[in-house]
């Protein structure tokens, strides 16, 4: 299922980011026509290309820094979430072990992953089968993050803690358990944590506010022909894109760059057999 509401915001956003870039060019065309001869000198010219040049190459260098934190970012959560998913499948072996008493904390623990897949992944077919609860109830989408699912967690924890083993070999089952659960929390809440880390937007404000006094010397400058008219909409056209792109790998789990959920349906395939 689309998020046509975070894709449509993923979308004005950069569109509002275009056209402003083409307002600021248009502007400075038309002050280009209402200075006065001496402000339209050769010297001028190139005195505000060489302050516009030295404006793009600090641009460039903080869009490449943005680019490339949201980069690590996203892939700082791929391994979050292949590290939370190995838990979980260790957490169901260490059950599996323990033997029949656990069984119903293994259902919970199907149910809690076939659940936090659904309510992560909402532009992926969610897992098939109805033994978990949809959708689910809480103020965080997108997120491994919801009232319900904090609460089967709990759940399962707290019979972990009540379990009460025979013998040794069980004794030592159930502490592994409760390491590997404490894992399960530790993983779960730090990834949390990591996908409600976005872009920065005082940065990004700032950096348009930049592109912007750029566009304007660009318009100030350049020839008024069909030529040049087109290659500035281009350029406004590429960082819009740029942005377009930021916004989403700021969005790991609802935008088109998003975190794949191949760790999670691995682990609830394990986890059903």
């Amino acid at each position: 299922m689309l998020n046509w509401r975070g894709m449509t915001e993923s979308i004005l956003v950069p569109a509002a980011v275009f056209a402003l870039l083409l307002a600021c060019a248009a502007g400075g065309a038309y002050l280009q026509t209402r200075l006065p001869e001496a402000h339209r000198s050769r010297e001028t010219t190139d005195a505000v290309r060489a302050a516009t040049s030295m404006i793009v190459t600090v641009a460039a260098v903080a869009l490449g820094l943005m680019a490339n934190s949201a980069n690590e970012s996203l892939n700082q959560i791929k391994g979050q979430v292949q590290s939370y998913a190995a838990a979980l499948i260790e957490l169901d072996q260490t059950l599996r072990e323990y033997g029949p008493e656990t069984a119903p904390l293994r259902q919970i623990l199907r149910t809690y992953v076939a659940a936090a897949t659904a309510d992560t992944w909402k532009r992926e077919p969610p897992p098939p089968g109805d033994y978990y609860p949809r959708p689910l109830r809480g103020p965080h989408h997108g997120q491994i993050e919801s009232v319900q699912l904090g609460e089967m967690l709990t759940r399962i924890e707290t019979a972990l803690r009540r379990l009460n083993p025979p013998d040794p070999f069980h004794q030592g089952l159930a502490q592994a358990s409760l390491i590997t659960m404490g894992k399960v929390l530790d993983r779960r809440w730090s990834l949390i944590q990591s996908a409600q880390v976005g872009v920065s937007v005082p940065f990004l404000v700032v950096l348009l506010l930049w592109l912007a006094v750029v566009f304007v010397c660009f318009g100030l400058t350049a020839p008024r022909n069909a030529l040049a008219h087109a290659i500035l909409a281009l350029g406004a056209l590429v960082i819009a894109s740029a942005v377009f792109l930021l916004l989403e790998m700021g969005q790991p789990f609802t935008g088109f760059v998003a975190v794949p959920s191949e760790p999670f349906r691995d682990a609830l395939a394990h986890i059903s057999q």
